[in-house]
């Protein structure tokens, strides 16, 4: 992309300009110039155009570039930039897509590196809520296992009761009801 474009120093952080005024961008265009320019240490360019990409598509193709842009920010600043870090997951899910089931998952172990064990409850309440039939069962799951290492089993047993009594769409399908009772 560098040596296509012939762009070298600070003429490469104006990149993305180029591409979207264009319209010849593509999700992997967005990561491919991030890429470049993190190799060149412009970390705050390369966020902001993850960010630039990510408001140029609507799912499903944003999807790549929000979860390597989330994953990027989480692996650069660990635990120094945590609000920033949260808003960018809640931007993600009402933005980008609240029915990925993958988006909740990436927040709620950011959430329990870095913050509090009620926010990844909070997380993984509103996963099963939003996301789709599909996936609310590995949710359910990854919630409820979570819940017990939290808080013990008698958390357990009201995520449980809960998702069995929740009526579709929000709660479970009958299929996904018949296996956690058993």
């Amino acid at each position: 992309l560098e040596n296509a474009l012939h762009v070298q120093g600070e003429t490469l952080i104006n990149g993305d300009v180029f591409f979207v005024d264009r319209k010849i961008a593509t999700p992997q265009t967005f990561l491919n110039y991030a890429a470049i320019l993190e190799e060149h240490r412009y970390f705050e360019d390369a966020f902001r155009v993850y960010e630039t990409g990510c408001h140029a598509f609507r799912p499903p193709h944003a999807s790549p570039i929000w979860r390597t842009y989330l994953a990027k920010f989480v692996g650069r600043y660990a635990g120094k930039k945590v609000e920033r870090a949260r808003d960018l997951f809640r931007s993600a899910i009402a933005e980008h897509d609240h029915r990925d089931a993958g988006l909740y998952e990436q927040y709620a172990s950011f959430e329990e590196a870095h913050g509090l064990a009620k926010n990844v409850m909070a997380i993984y309440d509103a996963g099963v809520r939003s996301c789709g039939p599909g996936d609310k069962l590995a949710l359910l799951e990854s919630w409820v296992s979570k819940a017990k290492a939290f808080y013990g089993v008698s958390r357990m047993r009201q995520i449980y009761q809960a998702a069995v009594e929740g009526e579709p769409p929000e709660g479970l399908r009958d299929a996904d009801v018949r296996e956690v009772c058993l």
